[in-house]
């Protein structure tokens, strides 16, 4: 990788490693919520974070209201403060929220059992398997065209960027489609199930299909936002 990006990525992952620990926290708490049919909490607490992160930014990065200017070194701790804001406000939402409440979370305290956790992980083991190469092409990708230099790099920062922002769209299209096949296959209701799956499927390519051609015919205007 060209050395000149080396000190300032180095920085700014010192910074971001602060939030790991609250990041899976916060997932753990967000996807039960998420399959327990109540989604809101994700959106609020997403919305509450794009808050807070984009004034953090300012004053960390350009040392603003009497903090030092910590250029990406801040913008990392920028994020992980926001993270560990997330998880206090998850947890607080699904600690007394009154749809959470015939689950007991947090009334007492059980050991770990061998069957439920085996069941766990023979459907989210091929679930993180699934992200962790869908993540690494990605990392891959950002490592090769980081030794063409500073430039390259950047220019493609703006392009993952945009492409990421367009993909939350399956990915909320996804928690939502996961949660009702999981929901009509508890029911029994295996046709149910396949409905929402397929329904869900035609929604992705519409919406992406639509994302797709914005980037093709578009490039100029997009990356413009940017610069």
């Amino acid at each position: 990788v060209d050395a000149e990006i080396i000190p300032t990525a180095v920085k700014y992952m010192d910074a971001l490693t602060w939030g790991a620990p609250a990041i899976c926290m916060m997932l753990l708490l967000r996807f039960f919520s998420e399959g327990s049919g109540n989604t809101r909490p994700t959106m609020y607490v997403g919305l509450l974070g794009v808050m807070c992160n984009v004034p953090l930014n300012y004053v960390l990065m350009f040392g603003k209201l009497g903090m030092p200017a910590l250029g990406a070194k801040g913008c990392g701790y920028a994020t992980s403060i926001v993270i560990w804001s997330q998880l206090v406000m998850m947890f607080c939402y699904v600690r007394w929220h009154s749809h959470f409440r015939d689950y007991e979370l947090f009334e007492r305290w059980d050991w770990p059992k061998k069957e439920p956790i085996s069941k766990l992980l023979r459907i989210g083991l091929p679930i993180g398997t699934g992200i962790f190469v869908e993540g690494s092409l990605f990392i891959g990708a950002a490592l090769l065209i980081a030794r063409l230099g500073a430039l390259p790099a950047s220019a493609h920062l703006i392009a993952i960027n945009y492409s990421a922002l367009m993909f939350m769209i399956p990915l909320g299209l996804a928690s939502a489609v996961t949660t009702r096949v999981g929901n009509a296959l508890g029911r029994g209701e295996p046709e149910a199930a396949r409905y929402a799956g397929m329904i869900g499927l035609l929604i992705v390519l519409v919406t992406q299909t639509l994302s797709a051609s914005t980037m093709f015919l578009f490039p100029e205007f997009i990356v413009r936002i940017y610069t």
